[in-house]
């Protein structure tokens, strides 16, 4: 279940390309449901506040569209970089 919330978030951070909004709505679909199949609090947690943060990596990243601007790199390949370190974590 634990990682299947950590797919969820990375499912829902290349849709939303917003870390707090994938936390936030993964959270409260998965953590209830992590919590009835005994999971502790932090390990539920956890998971899911770290399946979260990969909103950063994955495109389209509003954090990478802006340090390609800061940087004047061509978003497209910025967003190619990201791809294999997002499956990664992922």
């Amino acid at each position: 279940m634990a990682m299947t919330g950590v797919q969820a978030c990375a499912a829902f951070d290349s849709i939303s390309g917003s870390t707090v909004a994938t936390a936030a709505t993964i959270a409260q679909v998965a953590y209830p449901d992590m919590r009835r199949l005994g999971y502790s609090g932090q390990l539920a947690t956890a998971a899911l506040a770290t399946g979260g943060t990969m909103g950063v990596l994955l495109p389209p990243s509003v954090t990478l569209m802006v340090y390609a601007i800061l940087t004047e790199q061509n978003i497209t390949k910025m967003f190619l970089a990201a791809y294999i370190p997002a499956l990664l974590a992922a």
